[in-house]
C-alpha cells in the first residue's frame, strides 16, 4: 500500500486471524511504525497494511484441507 502519511488510520492482519486498527506514526525505508489502537507500537512493511477492515479480512490466506491417506494394512 502506497501513499500512507503520518496520522492515517490503517488496519493490519495479525497472525492471519485478527484485524487490528492503528495509526501511522512514521515511515522510513518502506517500514511503517504503527501505533495500535489498544496501545503498543509495531513496525511493519506496507504489504501488511490495509485502508479498511474488509480489505484486511479479504486478504486472509485460506489453509488447505489436510489429506489423509489410508494404509492398506489393518491391525487386529
Amino acid at each position: 500500500m502506497n501513499n500512507l502519511r503520518t496520522g492515517d488510520k490503517v488496519f493490519l492482519l495479525e497472525n492471519n486471524r485478527i484485524v487490528k486498527q492503528g495509526t501511522v506514526m512514521d515511515c522510513f525505508g518502506g517500514i511503517y511504525t504503527i501505533r495500535m489502537q489498544g496501545g503498543g507500537v509495531c513496525k511493519v512493511k506496507s504489504h501488511r497494511l490495509f485502508r479498511t477492515s474488509e480489505e484486511a479480512i479479504g486478504s486472509r490466506q485460506r489453509r488447505k484441507q489436510p489429506t489423509f491417506r489410508m494404509s492398506g494394512t489393518m491391525y487386529t
